[in-house]
Order: C-alpha cells, then structure tokens, then sequence
C-alpha cells in the first residue's frame, strides 16, 4: 500500500532523475488525480499494483477505470 505522498515522492524522483521540471512542479496534482482515480473510497492508500498498472498502461489504450481516462493521466505523467 502506498499513500499520496507517497506517490508524489514516486512522481518528483522520477522526474528529477528525467530532468523533468514541468512534471516536478505538478507532482502533487498528479498524486491527488492519481488518488482521485485508484482510490474513490477515499481510503488514503492505494495498492501499489494498481499504480503499476496505470502508469503501464500504453498511451493508444483508452480503458477507463473511474471517471478519468487513464491514457490522459498516463500522458501527464
């Protein structure tokens, strides 16, 4: 399980490793859309397989999971 801290931590590591600035600035609004789409129950985690699998998702694929297309977050991201 992960938090949305936890998963903003994910996103600004990643872009500061990938030189990323524009995606370091937003990394906490990409946390809370990400959380807002894994978990509607508003539990404060999300599993970690369900994050993997969003962020692997192939950009062409237009699978919903919620109310938000995943290829626009994977895009995003």
């Amino acid at each position: 399980r992960i938090t949305e801290d936890e998963v903003k931590e994910i996103i600004t590591l990643s872009a500061s490793a990938n030189k990323l600035s524009k995606i370091t600035e937003q990394a906490e609004e990409y946390a809370r859309l990400i959380m807002e789409e894994l978990d509607p129950g508003n539990l404060g985690y999300i599993e970690l397989y369900n994050l993997e699998m969003l962020l692997l998702q192939a950009p062409s694929q237009s699978v919903r999971i919620g109310t938000t297309n995943s290829r626009n977050l994977s895009q995003m991201l």
